[in-house]
């Protein structure tokens, strides 16, 4: 099972990369922005033997500068549902995530707030939550 979630995160981690997102994976936090954290959450066997899993990933996106024009036009530009740099497209854009799992896809993303980072980075951050199958 193990195999499985792990080749779920790296072709996750190509798609968001298309998207020229720095991909993360929990529990470092960004220094380089736009960027996702990514974070395994939970699995299910889903066939006789365990070969075949249903899981989750969250998706935790950060967005500097969330006082600029600059860093609420970036965040736009991610969270809109399509178009060069759109989270929701690159996902989309191959729903094996590179041959990666059976199917992967977008179940939903939060509205995005404005936090402080343990670095004392202040930034948008908002978190999607991503559903997969080997």
């Amino acid at each position: 099972m193990a195999n499985e979630i792990g080749k779920a995160v790296v072709g996750l981690t190509g798609m968001l990369k298309k998207a020229d997102l720095s991909v993360y994976h929990h529990p470092i936090e960004p220094t380089e922005y736009p960027a996702v954290v990514l974070k395994f959450t939970g699995s299910e066997d889903g066939s006789v033997g365990g070969q075949n899993i249903e899981g989750e990933i969250q998706a935790m996106i950060f967005v500097a500068n969330p006082f600029s024009e600059e860093g609420t036009e970036e965040l736009y530009r991610i969270l809109s549902p399509n178009g060069s740099g759109s989270f929701k497209e690159a996902i989309d854009d191959d729903y094996t995530w590179g041959g990666n799992v059976s199917i992967g896809w977008l179940t939903e993303i939060e509205e995005p707030e404005v936090e402080t980072l343990p670095s004392g980075a202040v930034v948008w951050q908002t978190e999607a939550t991503l559903r997969f199958r080997t």
